[in-house]
C-alpha cells in the first residue's frame, strides 16, 4: 500500500515538472463510476478448450457482477494524466455450462481495489489508453461443494481504453474498459497446479467533474486540455 502511494506521488512530481516545461497549467478532476465485472478464473468458462482473443469466448453474461469506482485525476497537458481510484467490486463464477460442468463448483468474491493507480495517454482528445498497478482485497466464498472461505490480497496489473464526451463546461461522460491481471491464482479461492493466474475485466460508465481551481480556460470558456 505504501509503495503504491509513493509511486502515485512520484508520478505526480515528474509529470508536474513536464507540465511546467510546457508552460501549461494542470487541473484536477474527480469521478465516480458504475459498471460490471467479468472474472476469468479456474472456475467456469466455455464448453470448448479452444483459445480466443482475450478469452472473449469464456465471457458468461449471467455471471457478470457489479462494480463501482471513486477517484481523483490530475491532468498535466493535452496528452497525459494520472489517476488514483478505489474500486469496490464483486466477482463470481461457476462451472455450470462450462467444460468443467461435472465438477459443479462455484464462488463469490467480494472486496475491491483498495487503491489502483493508472497513467493515461490521450492519442485523441476524446480517447485514452492506460496502464497501471493496483492492490486487490477479496473475501471469497467457494463451494466445492464444501464451503470454503478465504481472504487474500493480490497485486493486479491494469491496462485498457476509455472514451469520453462533454456534457457541459465542467462535466464529462466516459466509458472505460479495463483488464486486470492478478499476480496470484486465488481470486476464486482455489489454486490449481499449472493453471494461469486469475484475471478480470471491468466495464464502467464514469461521470467526471472538472475542478475549476487552478484551471485555465480558452476564449470559449472551456477548460483547456
Amino acid at each position: 500500500m505504501k509503495k503504491l502511494l509513493l509511486l502515485f506521488l512520484f508520478c505526480i512530481g515528474i509529470t508536474s515538472v513536464n507540465a511546467q516545461k510546457d508552460k501549461q497549467y494542470p487541473y484536477n478532476e474527480i469521478f465516480m463510476g458504475i459498471g460490471t465485472t467479468h472474472g476469468f478464473t479456474d472456475l467456469g468458462g466455455s464448453m470448448t478448450t479452444k483459445k480466443s482473443f482475450l478469452n472473449i469466448r469464456d465471457i458468461d453474461i449471467g455471471q457478470s457482477r457489479i462494480s463501482s469506482s471513486f477517484g481523483f485525476r490530475r491532468v498535466f497537458n493535452s496528452n497525459w494524466s494520472i489517476s488514483g481510484q478505489i474500486v469496490p467490486l464483486w466477482i463470481a463464477g461457476h462451472d455450470k455450462f462450462s467444460r468443467n460442468s461435472g465438477r459443479n463448483w462455484n464462488f463469490n468474491s467480494f472486496g475491491g481495489e483498495i487503491l489502483s493507480i493508472q497513467a493515461e495517454y490521450y492519442p485523441l482528445n476524446w480517447m485514452y489508453v492506460f496502464c497501471g498497478i493496483g492492490e486487490l482485497y477479496n473475501h471469497t466464498i467457494m463451494y466445492t461443494p464444501d464451503k470454503k472461505i478465504s481472504n487474500n490480497f493480490n497485486t493486479v496489473l491494469l491496462t485498457g481504453v476509455g472514451a469520453g464526451w462533454r456534457m457541459n463546461k465542467l462535466n464529462v461522460h466516459s466509458i472505460e474498459i479495463g483488464l486486470r491481471y492478478s499476480t496470484t491464482d486465488n481470486i476464486d479461492g482455489i489454486k490449481i497446479t499449472n493453471s494461469n493466474n486469475d484475471w478480470y475485466y471491468i466495464i464502467q460508465y464514469k461521470l467526471v467533474h472538472r475542478l475549476t481551481f487552478g484551471s485555465k480556460y480558452n476564449e470559449n470558456g472551456f477548460l483547456i486540455r
